[in-house]
């Protein structure tokens, strides 16, 4: 099965590149990056190189449907996967329904693309709901909806995967509302036919603002992780076990009077996520500090030293460092 979506992936790529020039009067339009890099993790005596890279292309059909492909590649795999492919309608002005193989878009992360964070990868909080299904895309439907001024944005959508796993999202978000510039609110829900648990869940609410002197973003999460749950039914116990983590980023991008360097951007990414709310003194501290250097829009060299401080249940005072890394990279994006 594996084998043959990675065959279906690179046919897919050859006809959209020997197609191009067919598309080019339909009005494509094309994005991607490339990322190269090396990583070094705590009490590791080596440096990990890698690469990633994502082509991506939407095809205009006519004035009301889009078509859109996502292909992409890295060093761990060194395969050309199909990341997503989807077609989206504009129905109206203020609405548009989007079908395929999508991102379960309910969190701040989640909003922004890959190429598009300021940090070289997605936060501890995120890392940890990945592998229980809560970021992963899914074949779903989606529905947008803006007001008339374009500062308030609904979202709903419903997805079911080859695992039997049905979920369930919706998302708002509003623009200067408080005295912040955006505030939004995502839900998550979630049953899988093939797991003794009946549902699970994940909430966010986040907001963001950009000061004079510095830009910050907040946010909390909550849910149900389900595999810790599910361990927990099986020694006999009643209840699910529910995580909280806690999440800022603060960051400000300096413009330079210089021909090579236009732009530094110093940042800072603080978390913590206690993955049982029942032992809230049992959890995991982030602090990740970064540093990008723009040398065009987008050309950036992004550097950063992560470092998490974890405890446990046996031993509260005391805090490791395991999982702490550092890496820097070149991204280019077109």
């Amino acid at each position: 099965m594996k084998t043959s979506k990675k065959i279906l992936s690179a046919v897919i790529l050859f006809l959209i590149l020997t197609s191009f020039s067919a598309y080019a009067q339909k009005k494509v339009e094309y994005g991607g990056y490339f990322e190269i890099g090396g990583k070094s993790e705590y009490k590791s005596i080596y440096v990990e190189s890698f690469y990633k890279a994502k082509l991506e292309y939407k095809f205009k059909i006519n004035d009301y449907a889009k078509v859109e492909i996502d292909v992409r590649a890295n060093s761990e795999d060194r395969q050309i996967e199909l990341y997503e492919g989807s077609v989206s309608f504009k129905l109206s002005h203020q609405l548009k329904l989007k079908i395929g193989d999508l991102k379960k878009r309910y969190g701040l992360e989640e909003q922004t693309s890959h190429e598009k964070l300021l940090t070289i990868n997605t936060s501890m909080i995120n890392n940890y709901l990945d592998p229980l299904g809560f970021v992963s895309r899914d074949p779903g439907i989606q529905l947008y909806w803006n007001d008339s001024n374009d500062n308030i944005t609904i979202a709903g959508g419903v997805h079911y995967n080859e695992s039997h796993r049905l979920t369930i999202i919706t998302r708002l978000d509003s623009k200067n509302i408080l005295g912040l510039d955006k505030v939004g609110a995502g839900f998550q829900l979630a049953r899988e036919k093939d797991n003794e648990l009946s549902h699970t869940y994940i909430a966010s609410i986040d907001a963001s603002k950009d000061f004079y002197f510095i830009n910050v973003e907040l946010e909390v999460l909550t849910g149900q992780d389900p595999v810790a749950s599910y361990y927990k039914k099986l020694d006999g116990q009643s209840g699910m076990v529910n995580f909280l983590g806690l999440k800022a980023l603060l960051s400000n991008k300096f413009s330079l009077n210089s021909d090579i360097v236009k732009n530094i951007e110093p940042l800072l990414l603080a978390s913590i996520l206690s993955k049982d709310t029942d032992n809230l003194d049992v959890n995991s501290i982030q602090l990740l500090f970064g540093f990008n250097t723009y040398f065009d829009e987008d050309i950036r060299f992004m550097i950063n030293g992560n470092l998490i401080l974890t405890n446990h249940e046996y031993d509260k005072n005391e805090r490791t460092i395991y999982g702490s890394d550092v890496q820097a990279q070149l991204q280019i994006r077109w």
